[in-house]
């Protein structure tokens, strides 16, 4: 997660590390790199040991299926140089858990799904909240605003395959619906706005199901 911690310039002892975990019963190594000054202190805070710097504790969700972390690199390193090599290791070894620097990855597993992985397997799991610290000057043990209830709930549902999938039917049928009704206009024969709706929607439909391998890989890319 992007650390809203000043960037020190000075160079200090770090690690690029990597965890292997155990993902649909096989040991995929390399799944998750990340970097640390204190590479026993990150682990803790990765399994929900420990606090991370908002004194919050959130576990990953493939934390229960750790097999082992290993240390890929260490050196004196400032903030910046300790970041590009974390991000030229993940472009190496393409790790599956990583988001971040990671987009392009078409092995990647999309956080929405670990959580989904994670709450089959433990239905009492709790997802982390990894929204950034309220702004200065909030009144802690305030309720949210409103406004702010809404944007979690966006981010909730944006994170779903089924809600992308509704997203992806309904452009495709207003773009149908458009085309629809540019055409018959164009050849002087106006179509009612709802069979120009009604031929979208099944146009989409069809598609959809027609297409939906290709479809679902893309949405779950996104």
């Amino acid at each position: 997660m992007t650390s809203t911690v000043p960037r020190q310039t000075t160079a200090r002892l770090g690690s690029v590390y990597a965890y292997d975990v155990r993902i649909g019963g096989v040991v995929v190594a390399n799944a998750y790199i990340g970097r640390a000054r204190d590479v026993e202190r990150r682990d803790r805070q990765h399994r929900g040991l420990a606090p991370q710097r908002d004194g919050q504790v959130r576990e990953q969700p493939w934390a229960d299926q750790i097999v082992r972390l290993r240390v890929l690199a260490t050196g004196v390193w400032t903030d910046a140089e300790l970041d590009a090599e974390e991000v030229r290791l993940i472009h190496a070894l393409r790790p599956v858990l990583n988001d971040r620097d990671n987009r392009l990855n078409p092995n990647r597993i999309p956080i929405y799904v670990q959580h989904e992985q994670r709450k089959a397997r433990d239905p009492n799991w709790v997802v982390p909240d990894w929204r950034r610290p309220p702004l200065s000057g909030s009144v802690p043990g305030r309720p949210m605003p409103v406004s702010g209830c809404f944007r979690t709930v966006w981010r909730w549902l944006s994170a779903t395959l089924p809600f992308r999938a509704f997203v992806s039917w309904l452009l495709l049928t207003l773009a149908v619906c458009v085309a629809v009704a540019w055409g018959s206009h164009a050849v002087g024969r106006l179509v009612p706005i709802e069979a120009a709706l009604i031929a979208g929607a099944a146009v989409s439909l069809g598609l959809h199901i027609w297409q939906w391998k290709r479809i679902r890989r893309w949405l779950r890319r996104l």
